[in-house]
């Protein structure tokens, strides 16, 4: 089968998408054009002597995946459908290393499953070595073999930064992860987390418990793939000991889960992975009695968690509901703080949802951070925790009770305005109906009624400059109400 980078792209997503697709959506995602799209999968089934590509009317087109399963036998037709993307090969191939690292592995086995030359093979080199040049790793290349140098706090970051977390909502979402294909290991690993909020008889709410998740899976592995970390004597030094006299609780909780390990892996484990543990543990918020807590934050906790609040108030420029809001907010800076200090990253699986639906929120909330960050020289306070921080903004605000004094024109006759008004009332409890009236001036509504925010009107009528006014239909219809919904979420965040 000739090779094609036009087929590829087609058989490669095709692959990893088993449902029928139109041929015009494909066209859109793979950047092609329609014509394309139907030229090259008319050669691929030509040059494969079957229909490998089941195409139907109203449905799309779809690979006939069985067939490709148990005829596709040829090398060169191997190497030209890939059952990976290229990202996803040379991700794969970067957790071996990881987990195998410091030792070498032979570059024809790591590459052989995939079928590319070495060009490809190279190229795929540079970028790994791209990808872990920022956690000061180095991918070396001797004889023949691939290894990975660097220190082993570096490496367990590099494998938590290819786990994709951002996905993972849930801890139950471990077990059907391809990423997590061991289910002995998943099934321990959540027993030592359940262990753990047994023991502080507390929840690690998301996405705490899925950092935490992803450090001891990460540490399972490597002692299992990498054996000769097992044999290293990495000891405590006095002051992470002394470190962890001072959390007595959480200090005897990772000695007991490390333990818990090694029986597991049937291996000793050096004393460091202790500490490890330590730092994501403190690194978690935990679902306890804010009142409590708040005893236990520092001198530095409260000045931060005051500066930010202050902040915002400052850029938002509207009222805040702040009852609870320093609490709720310091137990998010105290571990925020920990995992800026171990270099801790915490995967935000809601930013995206929290930029597009609270984008001014999002603005004023980096600004703050940006500010305090520089105030107490802080560096690990990436867009994901700002993600986090903004939604206890939104919040304070969305917990304002804010009365929106409200006049009703309508040119119908009384029943039908009373029964708009109840509409009105039952979907938009923040709506303060002062009046409804039938249509006149805008001028002698102003006059007549002080302080109001919004004229709904059943009549077209001359906007005010201090008033806005919104157009509804008297029997209030679904587009009526999007309409009023979107006005007041304008009126809520002024």
């Amino acid at each position: 089968m000739s090779k094609n980078p036009h087929k590829q792209k087609i058989i490669s997503y095709l692959i990893r998408h088993r449902e029928f697709i139109k041929a015009e959506e494909l066209a859109r995602i793979l950047g092609l054009s329609s014509k394309t799209i139907y030229r090259a999968i008319q050669s691929i089934n030509d040059e494969f002597g079957s229909t490998l590509i089941i195409s139907e009317r109203g449905k799309g087109i779809k690979l006939d995946y069985d067939k490709y399963i148990h005829s596709v036998e040829d090398v060169e037709v191997r190497r030209f459908i890939s059952d990976y993307s290229p990202i996803e090969r040379r991700n794969k191939i970067l957790e071996k290393l990881l987990l195998a690292a410091p030792q070498k592995r032979r570059i024809r086995d790591l590459f052989e499953p995939f079928y590319i030359g070495e060009s490809t093979i190279f190229n795929d080199e540079k970028l790994m070595d791209t990808f872990l040049s920022p956690f000061d790793l180095q991918l070396v290349r001797s004889d023949g073999y691939l290894n990975i140098s660097g220190s082993e706090k570096n490496i367990r970051k590099a494998l938590a930064a290819l786990i994709e977390s951002k996905k993972i909502e849930d801890l139950t979402q471990f077990v059907s992860s391809p990423q997590f294909s061991n289910s002995q290991d998943v099934n321990f690993v959540r027993r030592q987390i359940e262990y753990i909020e047994r023991q502080l008889q507390s929840d690690i709410p998301y996405p705490y418990n899925v950092n935490l998740f992803s450090h001891f899976y990460i540490l399972i592995n490597r002692f299992r793939t990498s054996q000769k970390r097992a044999e290293l004597n990495e000891h405590l030094t006095e002051a992470e000991l002394h470190e962890m006299q001072a959390d007595p609780l959480e200090f005897g909780l990772c000695q007991a889960v490390i333990k818990n390990a090694e029986s597991y892996l049937v291996c000793k484990l050096p004393e460091i992975e202790v500490y490890f543990l330590y730092q994501y543990l403190i690194s978690s918020r935990l679902d306890i009695n804010l009142t409590k807590e708040k005893s236990n934050f520092s001198d530095k906790v409260n000045h931060i968690t005051k500066d930010l609040i202050t902040g915002f108030e400052s850029r938002y420029n509207g009222y805040l509901n702040t009852f609870g809001l320093y609490e709720r907010l310091a137990s998010h800076v105290k571990p925020m703080l920990n995992r800026e200090k171990n270099g801790i990253v915490l995967k935000n699986a809601l930013l995206g949802q929290i930029q597009h639906e609270y984008g001014a929120f999002f603005k004023y909330t980096a600004e703050t951070v940006k500010d305090v960050s520089k105030k107490y020289n802080l560096s690990g306070i990436n867009e994901d925790e700002i993600g986090f921080i903004t939604l206890y903004f939104v919040q304070a605000v969305e917990a304002v009770v804010k009365n929106i004094r409200t006049v009703v024109m309508c040119t119908t006759g009384v029943g039908t305005a009373a029964l708009l008004r109840l509409k009105l009332e039952k979907k938009f409890p923040e709506l303060e109906i002062v009046a409804v009236i039938p249509s006149r001036k805008i001028s002698d509504v102003l006059n007549k009624y002080e302080n109001v925010e919004l004229i709904i009107s059943t009549v077209r009528i001359k906007e005010s400059e201090d008033v806005p006014v919104i157009v509804v239909s008297a029997m209030f219809n679904n587009e009526d109400q999007k309409n009023v919904e979107d006005k007041l979420k304008e009126l809520r965040y002024v």
